[in-house]
């Protein structure tokens, strides 16, 4: 079972003793929720290989859906890799404790191969990082000229690559990293996002032309189940009717 290996991991990093225990199982249930999350694209989407996480704004939780994601995949038996391909503010090196002097940044520019690039987590074995590299100018640029070969090299070598985006509102090259995934996973801070942010975000990444394979509720407890009914409704409302117009249209 995934979340127990997760939580034995997390046990021995916070050392021995029932305080140390109690505190690796109260995740149990964000473990749990990352399982459902991959079920539901599996059994929703099974054609998807590549999928883009993102989120309106920043600190809405998408880098820590998108690396337990990326972690849940791979423990399936399948090959995984996670890409940061958040140039602008990078923090899968930071979160997993990975090197980023070679990275995403580094590959687009062609200063390094791509084996160089790929990090391999101990505690997850199929699962393979690409951090973002260092920092450089013009990341819409560069992900423009260089994003879809990258994306197609690791189609041809992992079974599922899971891009950390940037977020939506204001950030250029979000359409450029949705456009080479198969699918897109916007992430909403429970009791948070605004409504008409998280319109907004579903409104830009209708004209992005990205396949929306559903909306995460991060940080969610029973006092927002309100927010998740909103969000359910208009995204099958806002979809449904553009579908509608489409249709007319034809």
């Amino acid at each position: 079972n995934w979340h127990e290996r997760q939580l034995t991991a997390g046990e021995k990093l916070r050392g021995a003793g029932a305080e140390a225990a109690a505190g690796a199982r109260a995740a149990a249930p964000f473990f749990e929720a990352v399982l459902s999350i991959r079920s539901a694209l599996l059994f929703s989407h099974p054609d998807i290989q590549v999928i883009a996480v993102t989120s309106s704004v920043p600190e809405e939780g998408k880098s820590t859906i998108s690396s337990h994601l990326a972690a849940a995949f791979a423990n399936t038996g399948k090959s995984a890799v996670l890409v940061d391909a958040d140039l602008r503010r990078p923090t899968a090196h930071r979160r997993l404790q990975l090197r980023n002097r070679v990275g995403l940044s580094t590959l687009l520019q062609g200063g390094t191969q791509l084996d160089a690039a790929l990090q391999p987590l101990v505690a997850t074995g199929n699962l393979r990082v690409i951090t973002a590299g260092p920092a450089v100018a013009g990341a819409a640029e560069l992900l423009h000229v260089g994003l879809d070969d990258v994306v197609q090299e690791l189609r041809n070598r992992f079974d599922y690559v899971i891009l950390d985006c940037p977020p939506l509102l204001g950030f250029a090259e979000v359409g450029i990293v949705t456009r080479v995934a198969d699918g897109t996973v916007l992430v909403a801070h429970g009791g948070k996002t605004e409504r008409p942010r998280l319109a907004a975000s579903l409104r830009q990444l209708r004209a992005f032309q990205a396949r929306v394979l559903g909306v995460v509720l991060n940080r969610v407890s029973a006092s927002v189940s309100a927010y998740y009914n909103y969000y359910e409704g208009y995204e099958h409302r806002y979809y449904r009717d553009a579908e509608e117009g489409e249709d007319a249209g034809n």
